[in-house]
């Protein structure tokens, strides 16, 4: 093998051959696909190096995402290692662990436990062994251990053992979407799999994410959704390796005629369910989405959506890592939604993104009162359906300034209500607030009618502190008499807006070709456009 600079090197007789040149790859047999290639020569010219490419060259089969090149780091700062609790094939097809009272697994020893329930007195999972997680796709449930004490140093894994390609309550019905579960999907739109799961009892398991065909008809899955695992454990569980559900990541492909590659849908993470005396450990906790197939130029790949976790404690000295994030995609707004992580004994609520901003967690219709509520790292959340009800204590909400909490039903508020770190979007209805503040990084988005509600919103106080926005929109029912529509209304016995606060009603009027003012030109430009 040659190539250096000016000196050209004779192509073998036979065999197809590889040449770099001008930074593209080329085959003599035409253009580069997904498949595995044995080549005669690999020719270099013009000095390139042969490094640039050589994750395209990796064979891939259309079962096996773990043959997938390493992760680049720079997809998201939770990229997992080796501990990540990924499983390939001849993993998911161990033996059975044993039956003893007392289950132990020895480092460098891997065993399977099949769906159901399972008692053992002590269970202990030592660095360097792993246990795979099984589920029972025809009743939808996966595992639950029940033990005296328990401690894992090593990996207990359902990732990708639950429903498997374009399956599932959170299967897409979008070519090559991905799945939903905690969360919505990467790449998300009408036909996209909707949110499931019960956020303090999760014991669902995750969806997967839809196929693709490649040239040559070969059909490659999508990757299928994480089990479901739940601890119920007497004494102490210490978790100082790896508890996993993650969704299995999608496959890269090119579909036919295509002259880019695109990943098949990837799985939505599983569920984790954990009650234990003491939670103790440094290690992690993870029911995350899945990942679009490694980038290596391609049109697009989607992520799936993170699972749900729920933990309940009398006493906990954990400081590892628990987290719902969802998977990456080619671009922020391909990654999926994040799931919820529920500390039952706290009732708090934790949603976080790992800083992807992409689209939300989701509450189903229900109701739901929490001690706190904490959305960071891009975490939004959506409390779905007009019957759901949200209530949580003063200063109960709190964020690092990135997230958005959507509620379509009613949010009942403390009567001292303060905003703060979060964007809260009212699309039912605000009530029990008298005293209203919105922090500086908070936002806060009310309208003048929606299917709860109508007419004035009315406070003692409404106070928006330096860098905070109040938003207030009109409303216009749509027909033509412009008459029955309503301005936004606020009635307060003070109102405080603080220097660089904004109280704001821009956009919020009759849209493009619409009211009393509407142009009577092909563009439709009118006199008035901003709300009142």
């Amino acid at each position: 093998m040659g190539g250096s600079s000016g000196e050209p090197v004779a192509k073998p007789a036979t065999g197809p051959v590889l040449f770099f040149k001008k930074g593209y790859a080329m085959l003599d047999m035409g253009v580069i696909r997904a498949r595995a290639y044995k080549l005669t020569a690999i020719i270099l010219s013009l000095s390139i190096t042969l490094s640039i490419l050589l994750t395209a060259l990796i064979p891939t089969s259309a079962g096996d995402s773990s043959r997938l090149p390493s992760p680049r780091s720079d997809r998201g700062e939770y990229r997992e290692g080796p501990d990540s609790g990924r499983l390939d094939t001849a993993v998911l097809q161990a033996d059975l662990c044993p039956t003893d009272e007392d289950l132990v697994v020895t480092s460098g020893m891997t065993c399977r436990v099949e769906a159901g329930t399972h008692t053992y007195s002590t269970v202990s999972i030592q660095s360097g062994a792993t246990v795979v997680i099984g589920s029972d796709l025809d009743q939808g449930i996966g595992v639950t251990l029940i033990a005296d004490q328990m401690q894992v140093d090593g990996i207990v894994s359902a990732a990708g053992t639950g429903f498997p390609s374009g399956t599932g309550p959170g299967s897409s019905q979008v070519w090559l979407g991905s799945a939903a579960h905690g969360g919505r999907a990467g790449g998300q739109s009408d036909d996209s799999g909707e949110p499931y799961g019960d956020l303090h009892h999760p014991i669902a398991l995750g969806s997967g994410g839809q196929p693709g065909t490649d040239w040559d008809q070969v059909v490659h899955p999508g990757g299928a959704g994480g089990g479901a695992i739940k601890l119920v454990i007497q004494g102490t569980l210490t978790i100082d390796g790896t508890l996993s559900t993650r969704g299995g990541d999608g496959v890269f492909f090119w579909p036919p005629d295509w002259e880019e590659g695109v990943s098949t849908g990837a799985g939505s993470g599983g569920s984790i369910w954990i009650e234990a005396g003491i939670l103790a450990g440094a290690g992690g906790i993870q029911a995350a989405g899945g990942f679009a197939a490694e980038d290596r130029g391609m049109l697009f790949g989607h992520g799936g959506a993170g699972g749900r976790i729920a933990i309940y404690t009398s006493d906990s000295t954990f400081t590892g890592v628990v987290r719902t994030q969802g998977g990456a995609g080619t671009h922020d707004v391909d990654w999926g939604g994040p799931g919820t992580v529920y500390w039952g004994t706290e009732n708090r609520l934790v949603v976080d993104n790992g800083g992807h901003d992409s689209l939300p967690a989701v509450l189903l219709e229900s109701d739901y009162s929490l001690a706190s509520i904490e959305l960071t790292g891009y975490g939004h959340l959506d409390v779905l359906g007009e019957g759901s009800r949200l209530s949580f204590p003063a200063e109960a909400i709190s964020g690092d300034g990135t997230s958005r909490l959507r509620a379509f039903g009613s949010v009942d508020a403390p009567a001292s209500f303060m905003i703060s770190g979060i964007s809260l979007d009212i699309e039912g209805e605000l009530s029990g607030a008298s005293d209203l503040v919105i922090g500086g990084s908070a936002s806060l988005f009310l309208r003048a009618h929606t299917p709860l509600r109508s007419g004035a919103y009315a406070f003692d106080s409404v106070t928006v502190r330096s860098g905070g926005l109040l938003s207030l929109a009109s409303y216009d029912n749509g027909d033509e008499d412009y008459s029955n529509d309503a301005p936004f209304e606020l009635e307060a016995n003070s109102l405080l807006v603080e220097a660089d606060a904004v109280i704001i009603a821009n956009g919020f009027g009759y849209s493009s070709g619409r009211g009393p003012g509407r142009g009577e030109d092909a563009t439709g430009s009118g006199t008035y456009s901003g709300g009142a």
